[in-house]
């Protein structure tokens, strides 16, 4: 067979290709953004643990303007993490292992960035319910490793991702539940 009939087929095929992977990305764009959480319903939250009591707000609607004052959908205040906590819900540390063994929140996974790196799979997963609401916290402030792990698991099929804006510094200052200790 001509050398020229072989290249004109090579090129017709990486053609093709070219052309059914761009219509692949549009129709499937890959986003580093996590799907957005389902909203938390007022049930989610005790009726006097939302700051919104005294706005006359729902939850709900503190919720959005938690999300439009932080930019980021997921973003949960202090008060409907406390909510989400006293109904069982699994918080997730994100933070190094020597913050999260010398205390972190009471019940708490500890699931750095790290751990979601390098193709292996870290023991944490097996905790967790990609099905069910995980709360993660980092540092607070600056700190964006809550943001980052919630993204990670997004991929990983967890859909319910909430991350609590004011860090384990917030819930530690409020009082609520610590301890301290390895994984």
């Amino acid at each position: 067979m001509p050398l020229h009939l072989d290249l004109h087929r090579a090129c017709t095929i990486a053609f093709l290709g070219v052309v059914f992977g761009g219509v692949h990305s549009l129709t499937r764009p890959i986003s580093l953004k996590p799907a957005a959480p389902e909203p938390l319903a007022p049930a989610d939250l005790a009726p006097d643990a939302s700051p919104a009591a005294a706005t006359g707000m729902t939850p709900l609607a503190s919720s959005a303007v938690a999300a439009a004052t932080t930019g980021k959908e997921g973003d949960i205040t202090l008060a409907q993490a406390r909510a989400l906590y006293e109904q069982g819900v699994m918080f997730v540390d994100a933070r190094s292992l020597a913050e999260f063994t010398a205390e972190h929140v009471e019940g708490a996974v500890h699931l750095p960035l790290e751990s979601l790196e390098g193709g292996s799979r870290p023991a944490a997963l097996d905790v967790l319910d990609p099905g069910a609401k995980v709360v993660i916290y980092c540092g607070g402030g600056d700190c964006h490793a809550s943001h980052d792990v919630a993204i990670r698991l997004n991929a990983l099929g967890f859909r319910n991702c909430y991350v609590m804006t004011d860090g384990f510094p917030g819930w530690k200052a409020a009082g609520y539940e610590v301890t301290g200790g390895a994984p």
